[in-house]
């Protein structure tokens, strides 16, 4: 009788024109028959056609005329029988398909992920390019799209890969740049996060500059991005119709300003602990735990440890032996996975963090990750319970858009009807988001200057001219026509790439040593590598990369403990061991790619270190070692591929696309069957989950 009176009264907000809020009572009254096992009868099932949430919809409950309607915004999303989308999804879709080039706001849990898949299956495009902000997102995109355009299409990711003509791109911006003499054509570029652009820092200068150059070659754009409220007129967006659909939404999120009950005295972190162990403890939940920065995560670490016992279901314990084994005693996530919570950071393995998420999803897997803001751009996951412990991001204060995006993923479609998002200290004040796409400097310089790509004013089309002319006065002109479009120079920052020019310019032997890059002693490539991160960045950076390099010019050879350990007696951090890692295949590459370049161009006696580069961008594994962590599969599982001689992944010549193709002509069980007994039951839990995204 009680959900009569309800429906009664959803009908009248939608009589009044109310939809939003009529729309937040159906989920929030199917959230609640959910949990009583009832399932949708037929006035329920018109109340969500009313409201436009038509994949919520249980047609063998539904009147014929309701089915009908909810059938006519099926589509083809590439899986083997069409999905239902709802309303504003259709909408976006049907412009698409018609042409249209889009800037998208709407919430995290609106749902983009089938408006793509949708318009690949339904368009078919040649070419499709995307841009996210993490390879940790590239990955799960390409799991995605692998799953149901594999046949068709190949899901290109990583650098090196030949396309085919049928070819669907999926990288952060860092490896746009390779691609950028390659892909003449794209039918759709699609940018998730696009609002990234506006955050002024080196990585959106880099992401301005991606839009501007594969903008030249796209016939369409599609670019998203949550709680929008509207975008300053700008060049890149220009002629791309802006949509907000952040009214319409298929969760609902309830917010608990739990800092409240504290409010007659000062709020301490120990208070706070207490009341994030309450929150946890209560009927089990899947929790996401924001905090502000490295250090907070290892202060709220250590009120979790002594407050929470180990687990005892069987894949937490399974994955916790796994890394004792693979990573030692002193693996620095251990202690938390065996509580059943996932530390989620750009720094870590890929395949430790893609499998931390895997295990999130599961049933009986982890129940909380604790993260930073990377989880609001590294993967699409989302929980009942989002914990807010700082109300900052770094040292700044947390400005609203941020918040609004972090607590966007309470929540999800056909999982949570409703998330419950818990602040332990203040939210920001609500406030008008309203984004711009400046060009800095740097994105001015990085351009083209015969064909920029966007219109220029007076003072950008002089500053692009000064910079062109000071660096083709350093060079030459030869040199400097031959290199400009160079990808590790359109790709790097225009100061950087100038500084480093005219340093090489006046020194034609600098840095000391150079040649030995060309050499295996990893003492030898203490001093050039010194003196270029010196240049390039600072003293302090230089010493942690001249340490990561001898610890990791073995990392095929040595074990992870073993590293650390090495790393420990550097007066390191044991927990700083993977960002150490990430620094060595990051930066180095990054600023080693100019250097070779332009030595290389101005002198072409100069050694040729592209070998190095090459292997410190895979973190001196074997390439394809590397890559194939990018697709879950860990180093220590490749390595024993390799010594049972299953299939060569030592050899840099054979293309990752191949090696994929030797994995799926070898077949799971076959691998697992060849591979016993050295397999544990969470190698092979790892193995499975790893033919699941080829």
């Amino acid at each position: 009788m009680v959900d009569f009176e309800e429906y009664k009264r959803i009908g009248d907000l939608i009589n009044s024109g109310s939809l939003g809020d009529a729309r937040s009572a159906v989920i929030n009254l199917l959230d609640s028959r959910t949990k009583r096992n009832l399932p949708c009868n037929e006035i329920l099932n018109h109340l969500i056609r009313e409201v436009g949430l038509y994949p919520y919809m249980s047609p063998e409950t539904s009147d014929w005329k309701d089915v009908f309607a909810a059938n006519m915004f099926r589509a083809d999303v590439g899986d083997e029988e069409d999905s239902t989308l709802h309303l504003e999804q259709a909408h976006i879709l049907r412009r698409l398909l018609q042409g249209e080039s889009l800037a998208v706001s709407a919430p995290t849990s609106f749902g983009k992920s089938y408006i793509i898949d949708a318009y690949i299956a339904i368009r078919k495009p040649n070419c499709v390019v995307i841009i996210v902000p993490t390879v940790a997102l590239a990955n799960e995109t390409r799991r995605r799209l692998a799953q149901k355009f594999s046949g068709r299409y190949a899901i290109i990711t990583t650098t090196d890969e030949t396309p085919t003509g049928k070819d669907i791109f999926v990288f952060p911006q860092e490896r746009a740049f390779a691609y950028m003499d390659v892909i003449q054509s794209i039918d759709i570029f699609i940018v998730d996060e696009f609002y990234k652009a506006s955050l002024k820092d080196d990585r959106a200068d880099r992401l301005l500059s991606v839009m501007i150059e594969f903008g030249k070659k796209a016939k369409q754009k599609y670019f998203w991005g949550p709680n929008i409220d509207g975008i300053e007129s700008n060049p890149i967006t220009d002629r791309m119709s802006f949509v907000k659909e952040s009214g319409f939404k298929t969760v609902v999120t309830k917010v608990k300003p739990s800092y409240k009950k504290f409010s007659d005295k000062p709020i301490t972190d120990e208070i706070k602990a207490k009341e994030l162990l309450s929150i946890l403890s209560e009927a089990q939940s899947k929790a996401l735990i924001y905090v502000s920065s490295h250090p907070q995560v290892a202060k709220v670490q250590s009120y979790l440890l002594p407050n929470i016992t180990p687990v005892e279901n069987g894949l937490c314990r399974s994955f916790s032996e796994w890394l004792r084994n693979n990573y030692g005693n002193s693996c620095p996530i251990l202690p938390l996975i065996e509580r059943g919570i996932g530390i989620h950071n750009g720094n870590l393995h890929r395949s430790l963090a893609q499998l931390q998420i895997k295990l999130f999803e599961e049933p009986n897997g982890l129940n909380t990750i604790l993260t930073t803001s990377s989880i609001i751009e590294g993967v699409n996951t989302q929980a009942e319970k989002v914990i807010l412990w700082n109300n900052k991001i770094s040292n700044k204060k947390l400005d609203y858009f941020t918040y609004r995006n972090i607590i966007g993923r309470a929540g999800r479609m056909f999982k949570y009807f409703v998330g419950y998002v818990y602040l332990l200290e203040k939210a920001p004040e609500q406030e008008r988001n309203q984004i711009e796409l400046p060009l800095s400097d740097e994105v001015v310089c990085g351009l083209d200057q015969n064909e920029p790509g966007v219109p220029l004013n007076k003072a950008q089309k002089e500053r692009l001219m000064a910079y062109n002319t000071e660096l083709e006065s350093v060079l030459g002109t030869e040199v400097y026509n031959r290199i400009k479009s160079d990808a590790s120079i359109k790709g790097a920052s225009p100061k950087l790439v100038l500084k480093l020019a005219k340093k090489i310019k006046h020194n034609p032997y600098w840095p000391d040593n150079y040649d030995a890059l060309t050499r295996t002693s990893t003492r030898d490539w203490n001093k050039p590598i010194r003196q270029i991160f010196n240049v390039s960045h600072n003293d302090f950076i230089a010493n942690r990369i001249t340490i990561g390099l001898s610890a990791f010019s073995r990392n095929w050879d040595y074990s992870f403990e073993r590293i650390q350990e090495y790393i420990q007696r550097c007066k390191v951090k044991a927990n700083e061991t993977f960002k150490l890692e990430r620094d060595i295949n990051y930066l180095i590459p990054s600023v080693l790619h100019i250097v070779h370049t332009i030595k290389f161009a101005l002198y072409p006696w100069t050694p040729d270190i592209r070998s190095f580069i090459g292997r410190a961008s895979n973190a001196f594994l074997p390439k394809n070692v590397y890559e194939l962590e990018e697709y879950g599969l860990p180093r220590m599982i490749s390595k024993k591929i390799c010594q049972k001689h299953l299939i060569d992944l030592e050899d840099e010549t054979i293309p990752i696309t191949q090696i994929i193709n030797s994995f799926k002509q070898l077949g799971c069980d076959n691998l697992i069957e060849r591979l016993m007994p050295v397999l544990s039951d969470f190698d092979i839990y790892i193995i499975r989950y790893f033919y699941d995204g080829i």
